[in-house]
Formats: C-alpha cells, structure tokens, sequence
C-alpha cells in the first residue's frame, strides 16, 4: 500500500500525559492510498481520551533528534505516528489493515509529513526489526478511542 496523500481532519489539540500525548478534541488523520478509487480516502478518527506516545522512537537523544516521537510543529507527522499505534492496537482494525500496510502508511506518512525518504526508510526497518511484537498489544486502550471509516476526499 502506498500512501501518496495524507492531511489532518479536525482541532489538533493533545496534552502531553507523562511520556504519553492525550486527544483533547476529536480529530483524524485522512490518508489516500494507492488501493482506493480515486476522491475516497481512509480516515482515522481520534477522539477525546485516545493516548499514544506518537512515533515510537528509543529515547536516547540520538535516536530523539533523527526522529523524534512527538513533533508539535508539525501535527501531521504526530498523526501519523498516533495512527500507527492506533493500526498495531488493533491489529489493523481487526484486519482491514495488515502489519504491512500499517508500516507503509507509516512510512509513506512520514513523507507526506515532509520527511525525507532516508528517515522514512529507517524508521520502517526500525519497525519491521523491533516493533513487530506489540501487533495486537493494546498497552494504552487506544482501540477503545479510535475507529475508521473509508471517506470521501
């Protein structure tokens, strides 16, 4: 699945929560994937309680300044990261996604996001080498704050 569009539906309003980030009003990532017919989308709803630690990046500061887990700046590049903690949550929304799809929306959001194709690049295999066991791990409820519906564009 390739992602050649993404944009943030809603207020971006999230409070930092101890070394997570809280949903303070409902909004969405809506990406387009190569899959859909063109003018829909896939859009994933957030609403108010959702908690992610956004991009899962390692915390030592190295690891922070390539590719930092939270980038207020730039609300698209924190959705995308919400959204993939969302897709491996749940695993996929029960299937509608697989792990691949979720970690090629991730890396193609990144760039959507304006991140150059090397730190996307890095950060899938960081996925595909140490994130594959939290497939199905709802640490954080994030299921029970998050929904998708496929949309127009």
């Amino acid at each position: 699945m390739t992602v050649f569009e993404a944009r943030v539906d809603g207020k971006f309003r999230w409070e930092k929560r101890g070394r997570l980030y809280e949903c303070m009003d409902e909004c969405a990532l809506s990406f387009r994937p190569n899959s859909l017919s063109y003018g829909l989308c896939f859009r994933v709803l957030f609403r108010h309680g959702a908690l992610t630690d956004g991009i899962s990046t390692p915390k030592p500061k190295p690891f922070q300044a390539f590719l930092p887990s939270w980038k207020p700046q730039n609300q698209l590049y924190c959705l995308i990261g919400a959204t993939h903690d969302a897709l491996y949550a749940s695993e996929g929304f029960d299937g509608l996604f697989s792990r691949k799809d979720s970690d090629d929306i991730l890396r193609g959001g990144l760039r959507c996001a304006h991140e150059n194709r090397e730190k996307a690049g890095i950060a899938d295999v960081c996925v595909m080498l140490f994130a594959r066991r939290h497939w199905g791990r709802d640490e954080n409820d994030l299921r029970d704050f998050t929904s998708v519906e496929i949309a127009e564009w």
